[in-house]
């Protein structure tokens, strides 16, 4: 064990009565305690042991209580890195001498089983008034962790590590690459070098440490290993082992040391990061808010930390836990805590504890598990007991504002809003009565509009704000919740205190609303008697306020919604009669004026006629001329009164939805349209397998339209071709095409894109397919270019 080691152990003398263990209680930390424990005298007997020291050496407390320690020099060997011990029993040998000792690594053979483990020894001595009286050694088992350390510094070994000889007459040193880098030096500087540099460069806290136990190491003609600090001169701090042996001439006398060095700096830091994590989690564990407790194999509380005391209020008494738990409580706890000692699985129990302090209950978690020996008995039982209270509230004031908000939803009147969260609030707080005020505009007179009390009388009515007093009034007025838990303990005569007592009100919480920078709205919980109001409780009233006043400003929006939509459902229904009373006029006056038309066109186009046919030889050319223009313009507008009677019964024409057969309507219009005698003559293909849905009376019609225009501007040969593509269908033919800048004035009625001379029309008849294709919630649209042909595309 290193000096340093022994340097780092931090222990004050333990003061003890004549019992080297104290009270019962210091007999169960002892007995409860995870690291073996032994009690010696001064004069080197046996006192006690526990029973994880049992466990570690595989014996009984009845094979060594009384007997000398030497009994345990059979089962210990010096570890190797406590080389330089000189005997086994060192670390005894120095705790009866009254020394604290920390650290000390030894190998521990296990008297039961015959294997070894390491183990990391210690002891603290005992005083009574000063003096020294018995020793405590401890014994932790640290073989895994030995072992990685082991591993690691083999690995590093492997890898770095140096080698020197020092000609111990000459006072010089000679050194490989790793050992000049160990010590921040060139590798001239450590060949024949002088040793004196190497003592140096040591830091100055273990120069002296270093020269005395290569001094001893020397003198007995051992191998010395010692870790100490180099300071390098480029600045900085290594760690480092170094190892070595002297060699003798044939006088005996000491002539060349040859060793070894090993940079070890990752390994301390390794090993002091271990140090200090385990020295936190000491401290954590022994500053922990929570109530921590023992218990017996049979299920009786032995300890607990002050953490108890602190809440409870209790002194150090036996007395039974569960009457520091809530009535209501208490039979649950005890039965789950008899389950849990009679069956060994973890007991794990939600509760409300009393709580001094507050003078309330408080929910706490409580869980404990057994602590069993190598046979499955239950030695102990360790518990932790932790405050829950906050969340608890939590979850059940989320919990309570959920079903506050589902009751809330459906509901469309303020007054069934405010009652809503009156009740619920008042019968989840256990209040004597929830109120809630709206402000008026000057913001000092408020109307309680609604209450609720299961048993006080209704405070319904007109108030001003002053008369509850000053400190209540400007706490209302800046937005901050005031709660007064006893009116006539907390209020002054003239500050509110009277105004409260003639409304019942011994103490109150009220939240006020500010919105749009306003005082608007106030809601209040009232007692009959004083109440100690919880945080808890005010977050929740304004929570509760908050919510109710949103659903108030929600029913109030959807309210005016409601009474919009009814006013724009109306003016729709009467713009939609105009337009459509405007619309049946429109279509009577155009099949009228065509219906009228007709009659004097036909008498107009028979009398021309017969002046061709009876006074052909009385008429010169140029009157024989008019009249013949006169009948075919006559004919024209016959046709165009047609097309109009058309367009008018289409936009009456009533919708028969239903299956057809698109390819076969559209052969059977081909055949009808290429019958009609086209001097061009262009060729029809309709594609198979042409389904749709709609009136397929009307979609003829439009179809129709369709292929006459096609067939119209068709060139010789042409063909014209009827199909679908993605649920589109087209006709489309090879014709002259048109500019599509013009492509918005296809559908219009009466609107031609090519004179009446080349291609004969009355231009209302894509009109029809438009209107058509629109009363079966379809489009329709069209591609071309000049001289290309077109391509009309629709969709039902």
């Amino acid at each position: 064990m290193s000096e340093s080691n022994d340097a780092t152990f931090n222990s004050s003398p333990i003061s003890v009565g004549d019992d080297p263990l104290g009270s019962p209680l210091s007999r169960s930390i002892f007995d409860a305690a995870a690291e073996g424990l032994l009690v010696l005298s001064k004069e080197g007997f046996i006192i006690a042991v526990n029973p994880a020291f049992c466990t570690l050496y595989g014996i009984s407390a009845d094979d060594v209580v009384g007997r000398h320690h030497s009994v345990f020099t059979e089962w210990i060997e010096v570890h190797r890195f406590d080389r330089s011990v000189a005997e086994s029993t060192w670390v005894t040998r120095r705790a009866l001498g009254g020394e604290a000792v920390a650290g000390v690594l030894q190998t521990i053979h296990n008297k039961k089983s015959g294997s070894g483990f390491i183990a990391r020894c210690g002891a603290k001595p005992l005083l009574e008034y000063g003096r020294f009286v018995s020793t405590t050694i401890t014994v932790e088992d640290v073989t895994e962790a030995t072992r990685a350390q082991q591993s690691l510094e083999g690995a590093l070994s492997a890898a770095e590590v140096g080698t020197y000889r020092v000609d111990l007459v000459a006072r010089r040193v000679w050194g490989d690459a790793n050992f000049a880098r160990v010590y921040g030096l060139t590798e001239e500087e450590v060949q024949g070098g002088p040793l004196e540099r190497l003592y140096q460069l040591a830091h100055p806290d273990d120069v002296e440490r270093v020269r005395a136990t290569v001094r001893e190491a020397t003198r007995t003609g051992e191998q010395h290993e010692v870790e100490y600090r180099v300071v390098l001169p480029q600045g900085g701090i290594r760690w480092i082992l170094s190892r070595g042996r002297a060699e003798l001439d044939e006088s005996g006398a000491a002539i060349q040391r040859i060793g070894s060095i090993l940079d070890i700096s990752i390994r301390r830091a390794a090993l002091e990061a271990v140090r200090e994590s385990a020295e936190r989690f000491r401290l954590l564990v022994e500053s922990v808010p929570e109530i921590a407790w023992t218990a017996t194999p049979e299920g009786h509380h032995d300890y607990y930390n002050e953490r108890w005391y602190e809440t409870t209020g209790r002194e150090r008494k036996g007395e039974d836990w569960t009457i520091f738990l809530h009535p209501e409580d208490r039979e649950k706890a005890s039965q789950s805590w008899d389950h849990s000692v009679s069956t060994g699985l973890p007991f794990e129990f939600e509760t409300r504890l009393w709580e001094t302090r507050t003078g309330t209950y408080r929910w706490f978690l409580a869980r404990a598990r057994p602590l069993c020996d190598d046979e499955g008995r239950i030695v102990r039982w360790f518990g932790v007991t932790s405050d829950i209270h906050d969340q608890k509230t939590k979850e059940r004031s989320l919990e309570f504002l959920t079903e506050l908000s589902e009751a809330t939803r459906p509901l469309r009147e303020a007054s069934e809003i405010v009652a809503a969260c009156q009740e619920r609030l008042g019968e989840h707080l256990g209040v004597s009565r929830c109120a809630y005020a709206e402000v008026a505009e000057d913001e000092d007179t408020f109307k309680i509009v609604q209450d609720w009390s299961p048993s006080l009388p209704s405070t319904v009515g007109m108030y001003s704000l002053h008369l509850f007093g000053r400190s209540v009034e400007v706490a209302l007025r800046s937005g901050r919740t005031t709660a007064v838990d006893d009116v006539d303990r907390d209020l002054a005569s003239g500050d509110g205190r009277e105004t409260f007592n003639a409304i019942g009100i011994k103490s109150v919480v009220c939240c006020s609303l500010i919105k749009g920078g306003r005082l608007v709205a106030l809601m209040a919980l009232h007692m009959d008697r004083p109440r100690a109001w919880t945080r808890e409780e005010i977050r929740l009233l304004e929570a509760v306020a908050d919510r109710c006043w949103a659903e108030i400003e929600r029913a109030r929006a959807e309210r005016e919604l409601r009474e919009l939509n009814q006013e724009l459902e109306a003016r729709v229904r009467e713009r939609t009669e105009e337009l459509t009373r405007a619309n049946r006029d429109l279509n009577e006056f155009s099949y009228s004026v065509a219906h009228d038309l007709r009659s004097p066109l036909r008498a107009i186009v028979t009398s021309s006629r017969i002046l061709l046919e009876d006074a052909a030889d009385r008429l010169n050319d140029e009157e024989r001329h008019i009249l013949q223009r006169q009948a075919a313009n006559s004919v024209r507008l016959a046709g165009i009164v047609d097309d109009l009677l058309s367009f008018a019964r289409l936009a009456q024409a009533e919708i028969r939805r239903e299956p057809f057969d698109m390819t076969r309507i559209a052969c059977q219009i081909a055949s009808d349209v290429s019958g009609r005698g086209w001097q061009n003559a262009p060729r029809i293909q309709v594609q198979e397998g042409m389904r749709s849905e709609g009136d397929p009376i009307l979609v003829g019609y439009a179809l129709t339209n369709l292929l006459d225009n096609a067939c119209k501007f068709s060139p010789q040969g042409g063909v014209v071709r009827v199909g679908e593509k993605e649920g589109v269908f087209y006709v489309q033919d090879q014709g002259v095409g048109f500019d599509m800048a013009h492509a918005d004035r296809l559908f219009v009625a009466f609107e031609r894109l090519v004179d009446q001379e080349s291609f004969a029309g009355t231009g209302v008849g894509l009109a029809n397919v438009r209107r058509i294709v629109e009363r079966h919630g379809g489009r329709i649209w069209a591609e071309s270019e000049p001289g290309k042909g077109a391509t009309f595309w629709f969709t039902l």
